[in-house]
């Protein structure tokens, strides 16, 4: 029942709001990493999520900010190292999704399911996905110049650091 409501309550764009009301848009990315895991985990324990998960891998795909590979905390917004982590979390997710169906199929053959939104691709490894490899990039030179944001937040930069202990995973 909980994974229906967080189906139901996703945004028209893919992304998720405060509320699991189903609104128009106006989500954020915050919000929509915490979604997209629990969409994960409710597809472990055999809740339809595949329609959920690729919508809001479309989202990601479709909000990344291509000047510098990362995301920010609502689309067109300055990008940070915790938001890009959240679109990493929500495109591993449906990279899951794909690496398991394609192991599951009868064939055997590790190729992703046909995409709406572009040709099919090799699913191992990930530096084949542009996206990911963008933002993992942008990560890089984050880390490298140590601007991991606290925006004088008490306990902000933990978020960043659980946020990429979640990309790791």
């Amino acid at each position: 029942k909980l994974g229906q409501s967080l189906a139901a309550g996703q945004a028209a764009d893919g992304c998720w709001t405060y509320s699991l009301n189903g609104s128009a848009g106006n989500g954020d990315n915050s919000n929509a990493q915490f979604a997209a895991l629990a969409c994960w985990i409710c597809r472990r324990h055999g809740v339809a999520m595949d329609d959920t998960i690729l919508k809001a891998d479309r989202y990601f795909r479709s909000t990344i900010n291509q000047a510098d590979g990362g995301w920010g905390y609502t689309p067109r917004s300055p990008s940070t190292p915790t938001m890009t982590c959240a679109g990493l979390v929500a495109l591993a997710a449906e990279r899951g999704m794909s690496l398991e169906r394609s192991q599951s199929s009868p064939s055997g053959k590790r190729k992703a399911p046909a995409r709406q939104d572009g040709p099919p691709r090799d699913l191992p490894p990930d530096k084949n996905d542009p996206v990911v490899a963008a933002a993992l990039e942008y990560l890089a030179v984050q880390l490298r110049q140590d601007r991991i944001e606290a925006q004088s937040k008490p306990f902000a930069g933990l978020y960043f650091y659980w946020s990429l202990e979640r990309v790791g995973v």
